[in-house]
């Protein structure tokens, strides 16, 4: 369960603090 809730936090923060470079990124291969 700690596991889970680490993965989520580190998963928030890259979003967080690359939102405009990989969030984009990922949102074009996506799409």
């Amino acid at each position: 369960m700690i596991i889970f809730f680490v993965m989520v936090w580190l998963i928030c923060i890259v979003f967080q603090d690359a939102k405009h470079s990989q969030a984009s990124a990922i949102l074009r291969i996506h799409t």
